[in-house]
């Protein structure tokens, strides 16, 4: 992921411009509209907190009339159609904080890093995330958020009360994260782990095929094994 560029901040909001918004926090959710994201729920929450929040869904998919629907009499929730890559931390970076509520429905909404999750912290923004196992680790570790079950509305809403109290926060350990998460960190790691790996591959190999010649040439194996025990040792983790 790249550096967090700074200069997002200094463009106009097009969130407040196109929507004419009030002078209240922002909520982002961005991606797919679809099950298994709490995106019933979190409608429904925001309903409740039209003069305290704006909810902003960017995205597209099979729920769209659905969620436009059950959001149509709500004066603080809006729809945005889905935008480039390219621009998605521009855009991003003009809300306050970023949703992320998967729901821990399986093992592969358990343990899932979605996309979104690392774009809102590269645009700067606080994440309210559900309870799903890694992204409830990062936010914990490098404490940029919240964590909530997406069907708890009582639970949900005090989250996002909490964060709207406690942003500056959150935001100072933002810098920390997207320093551990670039790309120009993560590389470093990257090639460290791969030459550690190549190297103790070689360092194995080169014991395997001495183990396997000291083997062959050695006809009789039972009168040679207290010879071999040395090689066998290096082998009981293989």
């Amino acid at each position: 992921f790249p550096s967090h560029d700074k200069r997002f901040k200094k463009i106009k909001n097009i969130f407040k411009k196109k929507y004419n918004l009030p002078k209240k926090p922002i909520f982002l959710y961005q991606g797919l509209f679809s099950e298994g994201r709490g995106l019933r729920q979190i409608i429904n929450v925001f309903t409740t907190l039209s003069n305290k929040c704006i909810l902003i869904l960017m995205g597209f998919g099979i729920m769209n009339k659905e969620l436009r629907k059950l959001a149509k009499n709500s004066k603080n929730i809006f729809f945005h159609n889905p935008i480039v890559s390219d621009s998605i931390i521009k855009i991003s970076s003009q809300a306050d904080f970023g949703i992320s509520l998967v729901e821990s429905s399986s093992l592969s909404y358990m343990f899932c890093m979605p996309n979104k999750f690392f774009e809102y912290i590269f645009a700067g923004l606080p994440v309210l995330a559900g309870i799903t196992k890694d992204q409830s680790e990062i936010i914990k570790r490098f404490k940029i958020g919240e964590c909530c079950d997406p069907d708890n509305p009582i639970q949900l809403k005090e989250k996002i009360l909490k964060m709207i109290r406690y942003k500056k926060k959150y935001c100072r350990n933002l810098y920390k994260t997207q320093k551990n998460f670039s790309w120009s960190n993560q590389e470093k790691i990257l090639k460290k782990n791969l030459c550690k790996n190549f190297i103790n591959e070689q360092i194995r190999s080169g014991f395997r095929y001495r183990y396997r010649q000291y083997l062959f040439c050695n006809k009789n194996a039972d009168t040679n094994r207290s010879r071999c025990e040395n090689f066998k040792i290096l082998f009981k983790n293989e």
